[in-house]
């Protein structure tokens, strides 16, 4: 097991079974659980109970039920989940052309929240967007209260139970209100203890040309690392963009670890790999679609395989009868009688008008059905089985929610219904990090409070560090600078980078400051915060590189390992050790 990243505080370890531990993040919370957890099997202990460490959101869910179920007078109403909460807002959008922006008044809904803004609300409607953002307030608060729904958002004035936080370095003003009334009855304290800064650091920065030269690397000085350390190391890789850099990160340590068939045993990944390019939601969304229009016949052929829905008996080689696409009812029409009866109770399932609106739960029920009929199964030999199960457990829990959603939705559209499928989805990632790994991969936020035995950081040009302001566009610029929000001005981003390098530099006795020196077709250099740092680009013989990882000859040619191809009577050799042969020399 890797070293906790974290120490538990000695005010909470001294009473574990009265207090609750309330970390700011999820990934913080879970590092702390981990602590525990390994402190436990260092002393050998076999059994134990677990504390009660939870993130903030986790324990003020918690904590309201708990509210509800002492006094059912104080909390007659259920929490609203963010899925649901979204399509509230879509329904209760002043007009259709605004309706798209639904995420944006979400946002704006709990900003006004922590920030408590309604103290001046009065100034919302001096603009525009104000304005529109108002009427939509209202129109929200009205089905909320008309449903008996809670937002999140709203729940910290409620509470008021012992606890210890750790890892709130700037609260919301929700947040504070809220620990400030409980510090008054005192059942509030804050046990954050500050990380071990290491004063005698290495530091480095370098620059790369492509970001994908800048994954390689990092991944095999990874390795290089935790061969130095060891699997009880640490091992920090702090990613700018994290979660839509997941697939070549992931392909860059499959690469570097080629004799590791499950690479989750070494490298957890913070982010996941996005349901929407995993084959079960393909070839369930595929299905969705086709019960509603037509589809093309390559992707029939692919739905024809799915391991996920092994009774729909399609064929799996083009027919003569084939077209470049085809509607569902047209397929089923050319197959013989004998082969039709899992597509007819199909065609049988879905409604034949999906335009039409029908009664939510009814859709909801069609949709389960249909999965039903198609043999739609989780079961696999593979040894690496728990990774679809992850993901079938994703899309389990997006089709509940939306049938959860009945209640606020009484009808819907069998197309409308398809569309809100995939918009939900679009957000799902499907997560199998283990805590355990020596090799953590996260996002710059999480890696605060933490620290490690090597840290690599990258993104630090100045195109991305500090980051760029991003203030919601519906509420009034100056209520939320009265308010002090954060992240709406570039004096507030740069000082929080500040806060954040100076955390990233002591955090480990050696750091790796990367960037990539074009971005967008922009040519970028270092950050400013890191002036002191001669860069250290990526030269035409690599001399930098070299002195960074031993092994930099094997990624010379994109991949670090070399291959033994066989096609046919072709066979391609390479030399045994990295890809020193230019590939038109082959």
């Amino acid at each position: 097991m890797r070293k906790p990243t974290v120490t538990l505080p000695t005010d909470y370890l001294s009473a574990t079974n009265n207090l609750t531990l309330v970390a700011a993040s999820a990934r913080l919370a879970r590092e702390l659980r981990y602590a525990f957890d390994y402190e436990k099997i260092q002393a050998n202990e076999k059994v134990w109970t677990r504390p009660q460490i939870q993130s903030y959101t986790q324990w003020l869910l918690n904590s309201y039920r708990h509210l509800g179920s002492r006094h059912p007078s104080l909390a007659l109403r259920s929490v609203v989940s963010n899925d649901t909460f979204l399509l509230i807002a879509q329904q209760q959008a002043p007009n259709e052309e605004v309706e798209m922006h639904a995420s944006a008044i979400v946002d704006a809904w709990y900003l006004a929240w922590e920030a408590n803004l309604w103290i001046d609300f009065k100034d919302i409607r001096t603009t525009e967007n104000g304005q529109l953002c108002d009427d939509w307030f209202q129109r929200i608060r009205r089905c909320l209260d008309r449903e008996k729904l809670i937002t999140v958002a709203e729940i910290p004035e409620l509470l008021q139970r012992p606890i210890a936080a750790y890892g709130f370095k700037d609260p919301s003003v929700a947040s504070r209100n809220l620990f400030e009334a409980m510090a008054r009855c005192d059942l509030y304290r804050d046990v954050t203890e500050s990380p071990i800064r290491i004063e005698s650091t290495t530091q480095r920065l370098h620059g790369f040309e492509k970001a994908t030269e800048e994954f390689n690397t990092l991944a095999l000085w990874s390795r290089e690392k935790l061969s130095a350390y060891g699997t009880s190391a640490t091992i920090g890789v702090v990613i700018n963009g994290l979660s839509q850099s997941y697939p070549i990160i992931r392909r860059s340590f499959e690469s570097i670890f080629p004799e590791v068939k499950d690479i989750t045993r070494l490298v957890a990944i913070d982010s996941g790999q996005p349901l929407i390019q995993h084959r079960v939601y393909l070839d369930f969304i595929n299905l969705l679609r086709w019960t509603c229009g037509s589809l093309d016949c390559d992707v029939l052929l692919q739905l024809a395989k799915s391991p996920y829905l092994p009774r729909l008996k399609l064929h799996r080689k083009p027919q003569k009868w084939f077209r470049e696409r085809m509607t569902i009812r047209e397929y089923r029409n050319r197959l013989p009688r004998a082969e039709r009866s899992v597509l007819d109770r199909v065609v049988r399932v879905a409604p034949t008008r999906p335009d039409q609106p029908i009664a939510f739960a009814d859709t909801a029920e069609a949709i389960l059905e249909l999965l039903r009929l198609c043999g739609y199964t989780a079961e696999s030999k593979d040894e690496f089985a728990y990774l679809d199960g992850n993901a079938i457990k994703v899309l389990n829990d997006l089709v509940l929610r939306l049938a959860r959603a009945a209640a606020i939705r009484p009808r819907i559209s069998w197309r409308r219904f398809i569309d809100l499928v995939e918009i939900f989805a679009a957000d799902q990632t499907i997560s199998v990090a283990r805590s355990e790994a020596p090799i953590q991969v996260m996002g710059r936020d999480a890696s605060s409070n933490l620290r490690f035995d090597a840290l690599w950081v990258t993104g630090v040009s100045d195109v991305d560090w500090p980051a760029v302001p991003r203030p919601n566009p519906f509420l009034p610029r100056i209520m939320q600078k009265r308010a002090n929000l954060p992240g709406i001005s570039h004096e507030q981003m740069l000082e929080d980078a500040r806060v954040l390098t100076n955390h990233w530099r002591t955090s480990s006795a050696e750091v790796v400051f990367s960037y990539v020196s074009q971005i967008d077709k922009v040519a970028a250099q270092p950050s400013n915060l890191f002036a002191d740092l001669s860069s250290e680009n990526d030269a035409e013989d690599g001399a930098s590189i070299r002195s960074l990882v031993d092994g930099f000859e094997l990624i010379e040619y994109g991949h670090p390992w070399s291959t033994f191809s066989v096609s046919g009577v072709i066979h391609e050799y390479q030399q045994p050790y990295g890809s020193k042969v230019a590939p038109e020399n082959v």
